[in-house]
């Protein structure tokens, strides 16, 4: 795998080993980072389920502040952390190794808040409901931005209260479905791009 923009274009970086491992692909990412190219930079980054870190790391590439990966897998976390290593980002990255709903909670109660949340549960997890409240509202800036991996097969969930459901992009087996905060388009709307 490569990261595809920003200052560390080019650069390599490792999956993590396993056979149930699918790393975000590079046209994913690619399209992903095109859509918020305006909301990168400076942006606080969360990796929920980072596997590899790519996203996070794609972000600081692309002038990202700093990114928070948690993944509950200790392979997924190695990895992640070898790869903040090796592109010399590992001060602009914390990663904890825990389960998603506990590190949610610990990141609640030291007030954190992220510009960008990437959320990428395993497929038939049935956990994107779960992790988009355990999100919203207390952890997503205002303008800020949640975007959900997931089989382009699955129905992503409406959750009107908690937040708003913006387009869905599929990528041949894989799409990506964006969220915002429900409060902040009573009166403008959803941003055209997501």
């Amino acid at each position: 795998m490569k990261i595809v923009g920003g200052s560390a274009r080019g650069r390599i970086i490792e999956a993590p080993p396993g056979r149930n491992t699918r790393p975000t692909s590079a046209v994913l990412r690619e399209a992903l980072f095109g859509i918020l190219s305006g909301t990168v930079p400076q942006a606080r980054v969360l990796d929920l389920f980072c596997g590899s870190g790519a996203i996070a790391l794609e972000a600081i590439s692309r002038g990202a502040k700093q990114a928070v990966l948690i993944d509950a897998d200790a392979k997924a976390i190695q990895t992640a952390s070898k790869n903040c290593k090796a592109l010399r980002m590992d001060e602009q990255c914390r990663i904890y190794r825990n389960d998603f709903e506990k590190a949610l909670r610990i990141l609640k109660r030291k007030g954190e808040q992220f510009d960008f949340v990437y959320v990428d549960p395993p497929y038939q997890g049935g956990l994107y409901e779960a992790a988009l409240k355990g999100l919203f509202p207390s952890l997503v800036a205002e303008g800020g931005v949640v975007v959900l991996e997931h089989a382009a097969t699955d129905e992503m969930p409406f959750l009107p209260p908690i937040c708003k459901k913006g387009r869905t992009r599929v990528y041949g087996t894989r799409a990506i479905t964006f969220y915002t905060g429900a409060e902040e388009h009573e009166d403008r709307g959803f941003p055209r791009q997501l």
